[in-house]
């Protein structure tokens, strides 16, 4: 299930990757790109648009993601492979951003703490990493379980984060905006440039709304004290 992306860069200066707050909207996040940093003349880079990775879900494993991960980052060393370009030259690939599209973990399961071990390894080689959500990491507002509006903020979080660190790794060739929801609850949405290319993540499945849930109601009441067990407002 992959969102629609647009494509992105530059960024600010920044020395360390923060954890960002465990909650939504805490301030939306703007970092500028450094200014002058237009490249589009400059040699081609490599973007690697991957989806569905899903560990712990469909016999997918962790190790085997985790092989993944480390087979794009052979192509920095190890690995070498080439394509072609229009004016008849020939490009090593060379990730320079990786962006995971969605699906990206088993249902309703998405945190920090489980999942961006996995690709912080990118960074860790200096690969920027972005990444979208998909119809498994994302409850519908009519579809929803106790945990439901739990899990979505998991997910925004994980998707924030990924941006917050790829400011800090690709800097100072990467800068982003975040754009909240219309209401208390729903997509956070980025606009961001990378070495002069726009991406546009628009982070919804099926262009999910925003939403009031209403924890007035029964289940709603059921969904707030689940929430308050792990820590949710």
């Amino acid at each position: 299930a992959l969102r629609l992306f647009g494509i992105a860069v530059p960024v600010a200066d920044a020395t360390s990757v923060p954890e960002l707050p465990p909650f939504l909207y805490s301030p939306l996040r703007v970092v500028e790109a450094a200014s002058g940093d237009v490249t589009e003349g400059d040699e081609p880079f490599t973007v690697i648009f991957t989806a569905d990775s899903e560990p712990r879900m469909r016999g997918n494993t962790v190790a085997e993601v985790e092989a993944y991960v480390s087979n794009l980052i052979a192509y920095k060393s190890s690995r070498v492979e080439y394509f072609d370009y229009a004016g008849g030259g020939t490009y090593r690939i060379d990730p320079a951003l990786v962006i995971l599209g969605g699906d990206i973990s088993k249902d309703h399961t998405t945190t920090l703490s489980a999942d961006m071990p996995i690709w912080q390894r990118l960074e860790d080689h200096g690969i920027a990493f972005l990444a979208g959500f998909g119809n498994h990491d994302w409850e519908q507002y009519d579809w929803y379980a106790i945990n439901g509006d739990q899990w979505n903020r998991e997910t925004t979080n994980f998707c924030r984060q990924s941006y917050w660190n790829a400011s800090v790794v690709a800097a100072p060739h990467f800068g982003y905006r975040e754009i909240g929801p219309s209401d208390s609850r729903g997509p956070v949405t980025f606009l961001a440039a990378f070495r002069g290319v726009q991406i546009v993540n628009f982070n919804s499945f099926l262009y999910q709304p925003s939403y009031h849930y209403d924890f007035t109601s029964p289940a709603g009441q059921e969904c707030m004290a689940a929430n308050a067990d792990v820590g949710w407002e």
